[in-house]
């Protein structure tokens, strides 16, 4: 059987994404710049991060809807943003969202050129607009758990996930016809508990003298696979219900 041919974006999907594509492209270049500068010690730091981001990556878990997924290497992004700033954060997530467009070239399920622009650039845009806007703009080494710092984690949690969540539901609003509220209350609404998730994990570590090592990481991976198992199994028993 021939495939579908799948249907052309419309003029102005394709402009929206194209605007994303190229201030993603801005932020990941500016973002990359700025790693460059700091010392060895400091690109140890975050390439950590990295590493975990890009394994944990894979355990991610589509939901329902086909439109969303949820991930655990959010942890490691929010943390990377908190500890180390913003242009860590967004080269993070653009990393995350490579991994994610891999796996879905993978399972068969191939992305059209300008979603995988756009799933990489919209994260990076999300998170280094959040961390700006929530005042996290500079390095932070091991900060204490006042009421301060943890308002503030969570200002720039729900700025990403608003951001994140309103830059992808547009273009399905425009492509659907639909108003984005009714997009968005239908396939992003409940995607907060993987960030509120994220970010809980997330003060954990910047509160652990602000290093990633292998103390945490023993504590804390036991913890992400029962989060990832959680999120499948749960997604599992909808999809079992719908059909």
């Amino acid at each position: 059987m021939a495939k579908t041919e799948r249907r052309d974006l419309s003029t102005a999907t394709k402009a929206y994404v194209m605007a994303v594509f190229c201030l993603g492209a801005i932020v990941i270049f500016l973002s990359v710049s700025e790693l460059s500068q700091h010392s060895l010690r400091w690109q140890v730091d975050w390439l950590r991060l990295a590493g975990l981001t890009l394994i944990s990556g894979w355990l991610s878990v589509k939901l329902p809807s086909r439109r969303a997924t949820i991930s655990i290497s959010e942890t490691f992004v929010l943390a990377g943003t908190v500890l180390l700033g913003p242009g860590v954060g967004a080269v993070l997530v653009a990393l995350d969202a490579a991994v994610l467009c891999t796996k879905e070239f993978l399972l068969g399920r191939g992305l059209r050129r300008e979603q995988v622009a756009f799933n990489i650039a919209a994260p990076a845009v999300s998170i280094w607009f959040a961390a700006l806007a929530a005042g996290l703009t500079q390095p932070t080494s091991a900060p204490e758990l006042s009421p301060a710092f943890v308002l503030r984690l969570a200002l720039f949690t729900a700025l990403y996930f608003i951001l994140n969540s309103g830059l992808v539901t547009i273009p399905i609003s425009l492509e659907q016809r639909e108003k984005p509220l009714k997009i968005w209350w239908a396939n992003f609404r409940e995607l907060w508990i993987n960030f509120a998730a994220g970010a809980s994990i997330a003060a954990f570590a910047a509160n652990a003298k602000g290093v990633v090592n292998l103390a945490f990481i023993g504590v804390i991976v036991p913890l992400l696979v029962v989060i990832y198992v959680t999120y499948s199994w749960s997604t599992k028993r909808v999809q079992v219900e719908r059909d």
